[in-house]
Order: C-alpha cells, then sequence, then structure tokens
C-alpha cells in the first residue's frame, strides 16, 4: 500500500480520516507541545490496481494437488487417486478422533496391553489401516522425496 506524506495529495483519502491520527508528541509527558519533534500524519491509500493484479495472479497460479506426484501407472496410485479411498481415509479419520474421545473417558488402563479387548482391537485397527495409507501414497510418487513437499 502506498503511503503518502502530510504535504501530498490522495483523492482516496477523506480529510476527515486524518483526525483520528494523533501524533506522538511530548504534550502527553507534560512538557507542552513540540512541533518540531511532532511526525507528520501520514495518509493510506488504496492501491486498486495493484490489488486486482495480486488476486488476478493467485488466481491463475496452479493449485497443489498431491496426485500431479504419483505415477502414471501401477496399483498403488490408482489405489491412491480413487475417490473411494480419500472418503474411506476422511471417514477413518473422523472415527479416530471420536474413538480418541472415547478412550480417553472410558478406558482407564495405562498402556494399551492392560486395556480391554474393544480398546486393543480398534488401536490396532487404526494403527494398520494409517499404516496401509502411509504405505499406498509413499509406493504411489514416481520420486519418494516428492512425498515431503
Amino acid at each position: 500500500l502506498p503511503i503518502f506524506g502530510a504535504g501530498e495529495r490522495n483523492n482516496a483519502v477523506d480529510e476527515a480520516a486524518l483526525d483520528f491520527v494523533v501524533p506522538i508528541s511530548s504534550e502527553a509527558s507534560g512538557a507542552g507541545p513540540s512541533p518540531s519533534h511532532c511526525p507528520k500524519p501520514m495518509r493510506v491509500g488504496v492501491d486498486v490496481e495493484g490489488m486486482k493484479a495480486t488476486v488476478k495472479q493467485n488466481l491463475l497460479k496452479p493449485q497443489y494437488n498431491v496426485c500431479d506426484f504419483y505415477k502414471t501407472e501401477g496399483i498403488f496410485q490408482a489405489i491412491a487417486r480413487h475417490q473411494i479411498f480419500e472418503n474411506i481415509t476422511l471417514s477413518i479419520i473422523a472415527l479416530n478422533a471420536i474413538w480418541i474421545w472415547i478412550d480417553t473417558d472410558w478406558n482407564h488402563a495405562e498402556i494399551l496391553i492392560d486395556a480391554e479387548p474393544p480398546f486393543q482391537i480398534m488401536e490396532h485397527f487404526f494403527c494398520v489401516y494409517f499404516s496401509f495409507e502411509w504405505t499406498t501414497r509413499f509406493l504411489s510418487f514416481r520420486r519418494k522425496r516428492d512425498g515431503l513437499r
């Protein structure tokens, strides 16, 4: 945003807006006004053309899509690209969040091996599914280091 000095004119800024600018002076300390030490009020204008250019640039920028880094052939990339896989994964994430709430309230065991069987089964289920998901996505990448993007 361009900043205009007190002596310059900017038609986009209303003169009444400058009434709200309070320069810092020695007046507040009780020493009286000192015009030579008071900063000049500054006007802030809106650069409409600059804003339009920024918005246009952001709209034209390609969006990040992890599938762009996947292989084009193979079973793992086919699974990772499939919408059902995405929906199941999001559902499992939501179920895991709910399960954390249930586990926190009802599981009183200190460690997993001492927990009741339903708690152990669910923890192992989540571990197996998320390991499968991570492995599937990892094996889908053309270059494995693209998984770090």
